[in-house]
């Protein structure tokens, strides 16, 4: 554990050090907003989330920060380039919003202190992501603080929580667009609730749920992004299963026509492989504690 005196701000840092293979964990309940954001924001988030140990709680007041020579080494790229990101990063992060639908609510209002019930709970919430943060351009660093709220879906994930995703950082912050991100996202959740899984099958609709490919119409009727297939697979799939190939441990990506209705494609099946073996410690730590909590089915 590493401690710094920043001002009259104590930080205290729950890693020690970080790996190309160091993890960043999350409830699956925040997927959706990590979907939603643009690259710049989603690095300088993960390069804060890296730091925090999920099995335990940070202090209320802690401030997580991120620095340009952090930002430069971990997504290669130049110092304008990294204190831009910074700065528009942050101001993203501050009004970026975590949403929860009806049956979210439902089953963490006692963890975030609300007193809802099946009779009264609401069709949705919007949640503050931050408190606020900071920008220091000569320092070369942004302060990010969590909200208590926000908390619940980064650390202590060893209890009542029973649904996580892990990613890896660098796969993360190497990925340059936000399809991309977020299918290498759907598939570290799928990899994450069953390690020796090497294929899903999903809906059209339900992959564009994943990747945030929708608009919200009157009547909150969703209205979906790229109806016609042929420019789906052109545009989104193909190009993200190039990048999530050359950019992160996701191997041998691919994906076939496995179910029609009539002449349309309604389902499709993703096969992939992880491209290194064993976990490191830490992550063996956390999944042997979560498998003892909740041991896995037969």
């Amino acid at each position: 554990m590493i401690i710094k005196s920043v001002g009259t701000m104590r930080m205290t840092t729950n890693k020690t050090s970080l790996s190309r293979l160091t993890k960043v964990r999350h409830r699956n309940e925040l997927n959706s907003t990590l979907s939603t954001l643009p690259m710049a924001a989603k690095k300088v988030l993960f390069l804060a989330m890296c730091q925090i140990n999920s099995k335990n709680e940070f202090d209320d007041d802690h401030i997580f920060y991120v620095t340009v020579a952090d930002y430069i080494k971990w997504v290669q790229v130049k110092p304008d380039a990294a204190y831009l990101a910074l700065r528009d990063g942050s101001n993203i992060l501050d009004t970026t919003l975590l949403k929860l639908k009806h049956d979210e609510i439902l089953e963490l209002s006692s963890d975030l202190g609300f007193k809802f019930t099946k009779s009264n709970v609401p069709d949705s919430m919007n949640l503050s992501l931050t408190v606020f943060s900071t920008y220091y351009r000569n320092e070369g660093r942004v302060g990010i603080k969590f909200t208590k709220e926000a908390k619940r879906f980064l650390c202590k994930l060893i209890g009542e929580e029973k649904r996580y995703t892990t990613q890896v950082l660098l796969s993360v912050v190497r990925l340059t667009s936000v399809n991309a991100a977020s299918l290498y996202q759907l598939i570290r959740k799928i990899y994450s609730n069953n390690s020796r899984a090497n294929s899903f099958e999903m809906t059209i609709d339900e992959l564009k749920d994943e990747l945030n490919l929708y608009t919200i119409g009157a009547g909150g009727v969703k209205d979906y992004k790229y109806p016609d297939y042929p420019a789906f697979k052109r545009d989104v799939l193909n190009k993200s299963v190039k990048e999530i190939m050359k950019h992160t441990e996701v191997k041998n990506l691919s994906f076939v026509v496995s179910e029609k209705i009539g002449r349309k494609v309604y389902k499709l099946k993703f096969s992939y492989t992880i491209g290194y073996e064993g976990d490191t410690r830490e992550d063996s730590e956390f999944t042997n504690m979560f498998d003892k909590m909740y041991p896995p089915e037969n």
